[in-house]
């Protein structure tokens, strides 16, 4: 598992391990025993509203909404 902040280089990480993006530099070595997947994380978001986005078609919940409507 690999696990940082957004923008921190995990999912380029995993791609150069697979030999799916290109090294600007040819230092180090990786070895990868067994079998390997990979499965990138895609953003989405439904289309509507904020609020029906943060619901995601549960009946609202005033104290649930403000707790994420921060």
């Amino acid at each position: 598992m690999v696990c940082g902040q957004v923008g921190s280089g995990k999912s380029s990480l995993l791609l150069a391990c697979l030999g799916e993006m290109y090294k600007i530099s040819a230092t180090g070595s990786l070895t990868i025993g067994g079998r390997v997947a990979f499965v990138g994380e895609e953003a989405w978001v439904l289309r509507g509203s904020v609020r029906e986005n943060i619901l995601f078609g549960l009946p609202y919940d005033e104290a649930r909404y403000q707790m994420v409507n921060i």
